[in-house]
């Protein structure tokens, strides 16, 4: 009696998969550490000083941190596939929409 465990013999690394998930890891970084770079260009598209506008980044990383716990919580009900396709999406679709939102007309923080 053998208690061998036999590898499948097809067995390919998933590169594919591999570089979406970087891609993805690499936007969403960059995404996250860009307005602290930007500071001078957001302080003066919102006509407020640059310590306000990195009031508001830091603001943003305070709602991060005190979030990110509970959503990982609720979220860990949902199968990862059906949740990572789903958050790419939202992820895409908010990135696509936000230039449509800076060329209305009024924008909404100026009321």
């Amino acid at each position: 009696m053998s208690s061998a465990i036999s590898a499948p013999e097809n067995t390919r690394f998933p590169y594919a998969p591999l570089l979406v998930l970087a891609t993805i890891a690499f936007t969403a970084i960059t995404t996250e550490l860009l307005p602290s770079g930007l500071l001078p260009q957001i302080s003066a598209g919102l006509d407020v000083s640059e310590p306000v506008a990195g009031y508001l980044a830091a603001a943003y990383a305070a709602v991060i941190v005190v979030t990110v716990v509970p959503a990982a919580r609720l979220l860990a009900r949902i199968p990862r596939h059906t949740l990572l396709v789903a958050l790419v999406l939202t992820f895409a679709l908010a990135t696509r929409w936000w230039p449509w939102l800076r060329t209305s007309p009024q924008p909404w923080w100026r009321g």
